[in-house]
């Protein structure tokens, strides 16, 4: 309990406590669990589409539902992001591009990595909005389960880009058999949640959760292998920004995938 606490404290700003004393073993222990953070955040953005859903328009629900993800992360991984996309590009070397990344100010292309990550997530779910509650709760509800997903495989594939900050806690420690356990669980839950909404008699529908799972699995190894050639590794700031740009990617094939095969 102690380590899926530590794991909901990490990854959200839900007001929870944890009694005793927290070592950096416990930390990395609470890892396995970060996909079970995420599937909570969506269960509970899955509840707010549906009641927005009956007072709102498409692209207000979708307006809130930007917000109220955003919030929960605590703007977490969308500073990664702009953190990430400004270091990146920097035209110095490795440690030029880790001070910018670890300076506090914004820059223009972080300020407008920032900008595109949220206008294309409010596009997308406005859209699946209008077509109703099968497609806008796939999205939701695995959007922020992808994302912790593949933050573990970046943990997993990397090595820390440098010795201080959380992330060097979490990278190049966390066993991929936990990253192969939890692909399998977001593989389960991702078919049952097609059965359920009755897409299980289309064909298109079966391959759903494998290549959404595997173009998720091939950005993070591109992303991570960049991220080693530009700064030496991963680091809190990237792993942030992996998740946020996952959730984007995610979000477009399920827009797609709903447009070719939901009528």
């Amino acid at each position: 309990m102690k380590q899926l606490l530590l794991a909901v404290q990490f990854m959200t700003i839900f007001p929870v406590r944890v009694k005793g004393e927290v070592t950096e073993g416990h930390m990395l222990g609470s890892a396995v669990l970060f996909p079970l953070v995420g599937l909570i955040q969506g269960g509970l953005l899955m509840g707010a589409a549906i009641g927005l859903s009956y007072v709102t328009g498409p692209w207000l629900t979708s307006a809130l539902l930007v917000l109220l993800i955003t919030l929960s992360n605590g703007g977490f991984h969308l500073d990664g992001l702009a953190d990430t996309m400004d270091g990146l590009a920097s035209k110095g070397d490795r440690e030029q591009r880790l001070e910018v990344m670890h300076d506090g100010a914004t820059g223009p292309v972080g300020t407008a990595a920032i900008a595109f990550a949220l206008m294309i997530k409010f596009a997308a779910l406005g859209e699946m909005a209008s077509l109703g509650y099968g497609p806008l709760c796939l999205a939701v509800l695995f959007m922020p389960v992808l994302s912790k997903w593949v933050m573990l495989l970046g943990m997993n594939r990397a090595v820390p880009a440098r010795q201080d900050g959380l992330g060097r806690i979490f990278i190049g420690k966390v066993g991929l058999g936990a990253v192969m356990a939890n692909a399998l669980l977001v593989i389960m839950l991702m078919v049952l949640y097609v059965m359920l909404a009755g897409w299980a008699c289309e064909p298109a529908w079966h391959v759903f959760p494998p290549a959404a799972l595997s173009l998720s699995l091939v950005f993070t190894l591109v992303f991570n292998r960049s991220l080693s050639r530009a700064i030496g590794g991963q680091t809190g700031d990237t792993l942030g920004a992996t998740g946020e740009i996952t959730e984007v990617i995610y979000l477009i094939i399920v827009s797609i995938w709903s447009n070719l095969f939901i009528s």
